[in-house]
């Protein structure tokens, strides 16, 4: 019976471990590996023999070594030392989960106030303080990341943000199509100007997870700046929200988001017909449906993330600043990757799927 429910246990943790480690495979690599039967079957042997380590070469080596002896005087010693050690493992965790919290409220408030420099709002129905003040700080972060990284002298000048209280009251007042988030009027010789929905109330005992929606924005505004200011259809704009989209979703804090897209192209697969003419996809036109724009907006971010992984993590912007220089843009792709634009998406769908 014990060594049924040993093997029971072993299976149940081997099942487990595999899917994790698969799902970070998803996150990390495109369907082409992680779809592979042999990446697969790699997972689960993987994940066996860590278990093996565990299940069975450890506990051999700590009766061996008797390292037992260790965690005996450590439970003798908290056991004479009880509430002084409850009490400070208390205070410990405490900290531990204030900390992140307070530091981000000091460092915020010190962001809002560089944002009520940089940006203007305009409200057209009852907004509280508090969620103007929010966006403004996610608004500001975002721009302070892009432009310490690519651009050199950023213009002077207030980008004007108008603020709304729900989607609804955003594609009612700005006439933008029903799946937008929000949007960016970059026109050459003009103050760009953002619409947007309001963030979330955010403190120290309520803390929420920002939306995507002024990072993304911010990005089309420093894409504007890298352009020198100039008319934004010089670049296409798959290239655009695929920038957009994954200077958005950067970061550990965004793994899942990246795993679920990911997991969503799978079902593109088989057709690379409709995959071969996304790039030139006009995604205001009115008889585009929902799904080509899912897929449009998901392919862009992956065709950018894939220029990154194989030519370097700046070549996009790279790109962008030829093409402020007076560059033509496929011109300026050729001088980036050596390759032509055309050529190096197919490729990008061969190595994605």
């Amino acid at each position: 019976m014990s060594k049924l429910r040993k093997t029971i246990g072993f299976i149940i943790s081997l099942t487990v471990l595999a899917i994790c480690v698969y799902i970070f495979l998803i996150a990390v690599f495109p369907p082409g590996v992680f779809l592979s039967p042999y990446y697969i079957l790699f997972v689960f042997i993987t994940a066996g023999l860590l278990l093996f380590l565990f299940y069975f070469v450890v506990p051999k080596l700590y009766k061996k070594l008797n390292i037992g002896r260790y965690f005996e005087f450590i439970r003798q010693w908290s056991y004479r030392k009880k509430l002084t050690w409850f009490a400070f493992s208390m205070i410990f965790l405490i900290l531990l989960v204030l900390i992140k919290p307070v530091s981000d409220n000091i460092n915020d408030s010190k962001v809002l106030e560089s944002a009520r420099e940089q940006f203007s709002v305009v409200i057209y129905s009852s907004i509280s303080e508090a969620k103007i003040n929010r966006t403004l700080v996610e608004l500001q972060k975002a721009l302070d990341k892009l432009r310490a990284e690519y651009i050199a002298e950023p213009p002077d000048y207030v980008i004007k943000v108008h603020l709304f209280a729900n989607r609804n009251e955003l594609i009612e007042r700005t006439g933008l199509s029903e799946w937008s988030a929000g949007g960016a009027l970059l026109l050459p010789g003009r103050v760009p100007e953002l619409a947007i929905t309001a963030e979330k109330e955010s403190s120290i005992w309520n803390s929420s997870r920002p939306t995507t929606t002024p990072a993304h924005e911010i990005t089309h505004v420093v894409t504007f700046e890298a352009l020198n200011q100039k008319d934004m259809k010089l670049v296409p704009i798959f290239v655009l929200e695929g920038m957009a989209e994954y200077e958005t979703m950067r970061g550990i804090y965004h793994f899942p988001d990246r795993m679920i897209n990911r997991m969503r192209l799978i079902f593109y697969k088989n057709d690379l017909s409709r995959l071969e003419i996304i790039p030139s996809l006009g995604i205001k036109d009115e008889s585009v449906n929902q799904e080509d724009l899912l897929l449009f907006y998901l392919l862009s971010e992956e065709f950018i993330r894939y220029l990154i992984h194989i030519y370097g993590e700046h070549t996009p912007w790279y790109v962008v600043q030829d093409v402020g220089q007076g560059t033509n843009f496929y011109e300026a792709f050729q001088k980036v990757y050596n390759t032509e634009y055309t050529t190096a998406y197919s490729e990008f769908l061969s190595y994605f799927y």
